[in-house]
Parts: structure tokens; sequence; C-alpha cells
């Protein structure tokens, strides 16, 4: 039964992977290795691969504990990935699913941080300690400028090998943490006593606004953009999420996509659009 559970899941919706919908039972084998890869900093992805390749050539030495250690973290993240892949387990929404090998991965990183520098201090005779702040300068400054500048949408990172707007490609907010911003815009913009809000998810931004804003606003939900839908509220907010690219950049000249109030851009992708109906 448990692994009947793992391997299919409940989820029956489909995943945008590579600028198509697919189902969330049918991903392919190299579903998380893409997502790790477009969602991690490139030259974290470096280092994990310098203390992979460490790790692989000590295993020709003679082993000890250290060896075994080595193993076993390379095990925390190897043997979860093989599953799901052997399984074919239902997997959506990115890789949240399998964030908890991170620390496993994370590790390499690490292995990788120090062969690296102890390769520069044996070349360049630089002291150890000045290596590793050097390194670790040049390594989390742009993660970390990016937090800072993503902030409070960080959750849509993307590197460059996801292409100049990812979510083109790849999904985008999927949670709808950013529906909240678009309530708020509307209510700051907006007057009237009640306002109705068409919205498919983001519902659980409303508990986080005011106690006299949340009355205020009345959401509708609704599962399908369809026109009849548009007649029921006053606006309309999507992630876009199910309608990519469709929805997302290609309609424009569609109501109510033609008369766009508000939108939240990070880094080429519109993450959030905020629709007025009437």
């Amino acid at each position: 039964p448990s692994e009947c559970s793992f391997s299919i899941g409940t989820f029956a919706g489909n995943n945008f992977f590579f600028g198509e919908y697919i189902r969330a039972r049918d991903v392919d084998w190299y579903y998380i290795f893409v997502w790790v890869g477009i969602t991690t900093p490139v030259l974290f992805l470096i280092l994990w691969g310098l203390g992979i390749g460490v790790f692989l050539k000590s295993l020709f030495n003679k082993w000890n504990e250290n060896n075994i250690f080595n193993g076993f973290m390379f095990a925390g993240f190897i043997v979860p990935v093989s599953a799901v892949i052997l399984l074919k387990s239902t997997l959506y929404d990115s890789w949240r699913h399998m964030f908890f090998i991170y620390p496993f991965l994370a590790y390499f990183m690490a292995k990788g941080l120090f062969f690296l520098s102890k390769v520069i201090n044996n070349k360049l005779k630089i002291e150890k300690r000045a290596t590793i702040i050097l390194l670790g300068v040049l390594i989390f400054s742009t993660p970390v400028y990016s937090i800072i500048r993503m902030h409070p949408y960080q959750q849509v990172y993307f590197n460059f090998l996801a292409g100049k707007d990812p979510m083109l490609n790849f999904e985008g907010d999927y949670l709808g943490l950013s529906y909240r911003r678009g309530f708020e815009w509307i209510l700051e913009n907006d007057d009237r006593d009640t306002i109705k809000v068409l919205s498919t998810i983001g519902w659980g931004n409303r508990h986080l606004l005011l106690n006299h804003d949340r009355k205020r606003l009345q959401l509708i939900k609704h599962d399908l953009p369809r026109k009849s839908a548009f007649r029921e509220g006053d606006y309309y907010v999507t992630n876009f999420r199910g309608y990519q690219p469709d929805w997302y950049q290609n309609a424009t000249n569609i109501p109510p996509f033609d008369n766009e109030v508000f939108s939240i851009n990070i880094r080429g992708m519109k993450i959030l659009g905020v629709y007025r109906l009437h």
C-alpha cells in the first residue's frame, strides 16, 4: 500500500514542462534533474559537480569512516531520486516534493568549495582563510543579491538556464503567493464597499489582509477563464497557472487580458496579472 501511494499519488493535474502540459503521473525521468538545474545557482551546481568528483575519486582509496559518511550523504539524494524514477511517482509543481534532498546536495557543494579552495591555495600560495572568504563572496554574492532584489517573490527564482522568460517553459508562482499584492492593489485603487474578484487559486492570501479589507473583498472561484464567468466579477486575478503560454503572453487582445491594470513582473516573468472586468 505504501509503495502504491508513493508511486501513484492523488493529483490528477498537469505540469507545465518545456512549454507543454504533461500529466503529473507521466513526467519524464529527468523532470527532477531539470528543475534542480534551473532553480539552483549555477555556481552551486559547479561546486556540487566538483564535490561529487571528489567523492567518486575517494571510492578508489582505502575505505574509512569518512568514506562511509560520504556514501551515506550520496545515498541521501540518489536513493529518493532513483525511487521516484523507478516507481514513476506523481510529481507536480517543480521539485517541491523533493526539497528534502537539498541538504545532501549542499553537503557536496561544500566539499566542492573546500576542494576548490585547496587547489587555489596550492597554485597561488594564498592563505587558506583568505581563499575561503574570497570564494564565499564570489559564490554567494549573486544569490544573496537575487534574494534581496526579488523579495518577497524569491520563490520564483530561476537561473539563466531557464531562458529569458522561464514562464514560457515552466511554472512560475504556482502556489499563488503573489495574489496578496494583487488583492491589496485592488483594495487600494477601488473604493467600492464590495468588490467581486474572480480567482482560481490564491484564496488563502485573503486571510493576510486587514479585517475591514477582507469584508470588502468578495472572492468568486472559477476553474476556467470563460466569458460567462467574467460577467460575474469586477476583477480577474491570475498567476496563469494552467493556461501557459496561451493566456500568458499570447492573449493581450482577448478580453479581459486587454484591460490589464496591474501586474507583478520578476526578471522577465509576469507572475501575476490583474484585469478589470467592469
